[in-house]
């Protein structure tokens, strides 16, 4: 059994036909998953250094295709392709894999986060449709290229973890997101378990979310990857203004991800009506970190599938949102504290 260590990973030729990768990350688990599993981190760190993804594409549910497309520092275009088989979140995913130049030479990837003290474990394992393929894949410079994509992706948790903006990505790239999430912290004197209750139950989140002095009525709540939160906003002006939220991914009590946009009554995407030129998507990572019967909420936000001149209004209106999420939450707050009162 082969086995070589570069640069903090180890890559161990398992079987005839396996390539076992292994890398450990100082990061929660949680967060590993997230910046390997969304295009708005993976821009970040996904490749050698040099190189730059272009193009970011994700259907994250089992079923669900894929394409990543990377350009080289000579210009050339790589594209990947694939399926994902299986997905248990945040600890493992299975997908298939395919170098678009070589439609026939689909590999299995399988890989797993184990958390031990706030640091993650990544075991990545590449199974080949023959060693022929698995030989030509180590040849190709695998070990390098690999080793460098975990160094940037250990560079980017690093900054997501003190709050700083991501650097490093290409002039080129146009996954769709801001410079950097917004990123909202706050800590509630809760258990988690009723936490996750009032951002997941119909009648408990009309009681607190949206704009102070707004009345939320719910359509449809529906909480499943593929299901929608689908609500209208009476403002004390009596304006009705509905929205969505259409959700990617549910960690029972722990994490929620999930892109919110203006609607209309039937559920379509519709334009912020204040703003023209609002993004029409913000993909949003809510995380619910419970210690000592308190409960920390963080939702990291950013455009997706944003043109430069929606990104522009989404970072002119920083100021705003943190104001506005600072008055929901301060509902939140209250709701939290009536609802313990009345247990």
């Amino acid at each position: 059994m082969a086995q070589t260590t570069a640069n903090k990973m180890t890559l161990t030729l398992s079987s005839d036909r396996e390539i076992a990768v292994t890398r450990a990350f100082d990061a929660p688990r949680s967060l590993v998953w997230e910046a390997c599993n969304s295009c708005e981190h993976m821009k970040y760190w996904w490749g050698p250094r040099g190189f730059d993804l272009v193009e970011c594409s994700m259907d994250l549910q089992p079923g669900g295709k894929y394409r990543f497309v990377q350009k080289a520092p000579d210009g050339t275009i790589h594209g990947f392709n694939g399926v994902y088989r299986e997905i248990a979140a945040p600890e493992r995913i299975v997908f298939t894999q395919i170098y678009e130049p070589f439609p026939d030479q689909e590999v299995l990837v399988a890989t797993t986060l184990t958390e031990t003290g706030g640091k993650t474990a990544l075991s990545q394992t590449l199974t080949f449709a023959s060693k022929e393929a698995r030989d030509g894949m180590v040849a190709s410079g695998m070990e390098w290229g690999q080793a460098q994509t975990f160094e940037r992706l250990e560079e980017l948790l690093a900054s997501l973890l003190g709050g700083e903006a991501p650097s490093g990505v290409g002039a080129g790239a146009s996954t769709g997101a801001a410079s950097s999430p917004l990123v909202v912290t706050r800590e509630f004197d809760a258990p988690r378990d009723l936490v996750w209750k009032a951002w997941t139950e119909p009648d408990r989140l009309a009681r607190w979310w949206g704009s102070p002095g707004s009345a939320i009525e719910v359509a449809r709540l529906d909480l499943r990857p593929g299901g929608v939160f689908h609500y209208s906003m009476k403002t004390p002006n009596g304006t009705p203004m509905w929205a969505l939220f259409a959700y990617r991914e549910i960690v029972p009590t722990e994490r929620i991800v999930f892109v919110n946009s203006f609607s209309d009554a039937a559920g379509g995407l519709t334009r912020n009506p204040w703003i023209a030129t609002w993004p029409l998507e913000i993909l949003n990572t809510l995380t619910l970190a419970e210690r000592g019967g308190k409960t920390t909420v963080t939702l990291r936000g950013g455009p997706i599938n944003a043109t430069a001149e929606e990104l522009q209004a989404f970072e002119a209106g920083r100021a705003g949102m943190q104001d506005g999420f600072a008055g929901t939450f301060k509902q939140l707050d209250g709701y939290l504290a009536e609802a313990q009162a009345r247990a």
